[in-house]
This record gives structure tokens, sequence and C-alpha cells, in this order.
């Protein structure tokens, strides 16, 4: 639920009926609503791994969440299944387009079977290449994935032959370092997807234990599961997540402009149906991102004072901290 806060600018006296031209001030209405603490990180959609693979030699891992690998990996490394996300048709990844080292030397296509999108089973043929001798060899997935793209052509070298995105379709988000300790696995996020993508509920997984700063400043990578990925997502679509930190549903709510302490008691200025203002002592909860929970002392519906658009004039009634 979105916290949603109505605003009026009401006049009044603050401890005394309105009378004469006395001072406007801005209220808004307790709801009962969410509040959270987030962070909130931008990345892209990644395949959890993305192989390469060529004739003649062993399938390279090239990637993990959209990082790229600097060693090889056994195909057997991926864990199990399809790739999520099998709508990510015809987009490469961050390294897509790395060729497998020393892989298909001597090597000739000689037909392709799949194109760019299309799921693959695990060891299902996607090309023929011929040898220096003159064989021909099946040119087959090592784990099932989808096609992510193809880099060759029929009479040109095998030496790259396509990569396969495999395992889950994951947001990759990197979030700063002022704010990663606050990161959990397991924690509660919404994945945005692109413009007008729509929003999904996912789950934070892994963590990076290294920062990346080549932008000068230290990030963590952070990869959080969406429920799902909406239909027409590409790999390398921006999204945006926002992680739950903590999170209090359903509970009575106020902009955080409405508390203020006093005597060492935080306190609100409530609006009475006559328009008087009077000060009710409070016990806050969790002050989130853009509300505050307010545990005791206020109802949902009753109107508090969050600002003042002009002076308050003197009044012999209870005042708000800092009204001249």
């Amino acid at each position: 639920m979105v916290v949603v806060v109505a605003l009026a600018v009401v006049g009044l006296v603050l401890g005394r009926p309105p009378s004469g031209a006395g001072s406007t001030a801005l209220t808004a209405t307790a709801r009962t609503a969410d509040v959270a603490v987030t962070v909130t990180a931008s990345g892209s959609l990644a395949d959890q791994y993305t192989y390469s693979i060529a004739a003649g030699t062993t399938p390279v891992l090239t990637a993990s969440a959209g990082t790229a690998s600097a060693g090889t990996a056994s195909a057997g490394t991926a864990s199990g299944g399809t790739a999520a996300g099998g709508s990510s048709a015809g987009t490469s990844s961050a390294a897509g387009s790395t060729s497998t080292a020393g892989g298909g030397s001597g090597y000739t296509t000689r037909s392709i079977s799949v194109s760019p999108g299309q799921a693959v089973s695990k060891d299902q043929r996607i090309a023929v290449a011929r040898d220096a001798a003159g064989k021909d060899h099946d040119v087959e997935t090592p784990v099932a994935g989808h096609v992510r793209t193809i880099s060759t052509a029929v009479g040109a070298s095998a030496s790259s032959v396509a990569t396969i995105g495999a395992g889950r379709t994951l947001a990759a988000v990197d979030v700063d370092e002022n704010q990663i300790a606050e990161v959990r696995s397991g924690q509660t996020a919404r994945v945005t997807f692109g413009t007008g993508g729509g929003t999904v509920t996912g789950t934070v997984g892994a963590i990076a234990q290294t920062a990346d700063d080549s932008s000068g400043v230290k990030r963590y990578r952070v990869l959080v599961q969406p429920e799902s990925v909406p239909s027409g997502s590409r790999i390398g679509m921006t999204v945006t997540v926002t992680i739950d930190i903590e999170r209090h549903d359903d509970v009575v709510t106020v902009p955080a402009s409405a508390v203020t302490e006093r005597n060492g008691h935080d306190t609100v200025q409530v609006v009475g149906a006559n328009g008087v203002a009077t000060t009710a002592r409070v016990e806050v909860g969790l002050t989130g991102d853009s509300a505050v929970e307010i545990v005791s002392g206020l109802r949902a519906g009753q109107k508090v004072v969050i600002g003042q658009t002009g002076s308050v004039p003197a009044s012999t009634g209870p005042r708000a901290p800092g009204a001249p």
C-alpha cells in the first residue's frame, strides 16, 4: 500500500478557536497505511549464467549475472532447468560477444539450427561444424536456457558459435557502500521494469563481498530474483529495485513534519472540529522514508498540523514548538 497523505490549508489559532485574522496552517490527515525504510538501486536484467559456445572445445562461462567472468567453468555448474524469462529474446548479454579463447580453431560452420531468443534444452544441437580433416561435428548446448546471440554464419569460422543464457533471470543492481550494510539475503523487494514495464515482488539473493569502484564510488552488486518477468522484457533492460529494510503494514501514519519533540516527548498538534489545535503526546514507532508510524496517542482520521503558511499569533493555550 502506498502512503497517501491528504493535505489541507485551514485557518486556526493554536490553542483557541479561530478569531480575527488568525494564521493559516497546513494540515494532514492521519491514515492507516504501510511504513517502510527502504534502499533503492538501479541496474539491469541479467541471466544467472552466460556461456560462450564454440566448436571442438568446452563451453566457457563468460558472465555471471551480467558480470564478466575471467575464468572458465564446466557446463555442469549452471544450476538446473530452463532459464526464466524466455521473452528476453534477441538481446545479447554484457559478455555475449566474447569469443571462446582457443576454441573452434580450424572449424568451419556448416549449418545453424537455432536463432536468438529460442529456448534450448541441454545437449541440443545448435550447429554443425566441419574440422580441418573434413569431418562434421555437432555443436551442442551445455545447459538448458535461451540463445542470446549467434556469432557465426554458414561458411565462417566456428571459433565462436553462440552464447546461451541459463539459470534464472535476475535483477542485478549496485548499492552504495553507505547502504549495503542494511541489505540482507531474503529481504523482500519490488522490481520495476523500465518505463511503464510494471512492478513485481522479488527476493534479495546474493550480495557481493567486494566493491566495484570503477565509477569513483564504491558500490556492491546485489542480485534480486523477481517473482516473474513481464512479457517483452529483455536481458540488459533497466530495472529499479526497492528493498524493504524494515516494514510495518496497516499502521497509523502521519508525515514526519507533523511530529515535534517537546520536553523530551514526541508530540503532534491535533486540529479539532472547531479548528482548535491542541498538543497531544504520541508514541512514535517506525520512521519510514515518507511517513512516521504512530503507535499510540492518535487515531486514523484525525487532522494534524504539518506546517504554517503564515505567522501564528501569540495565544494563551499550548503552542507548537518554534511558533512565534
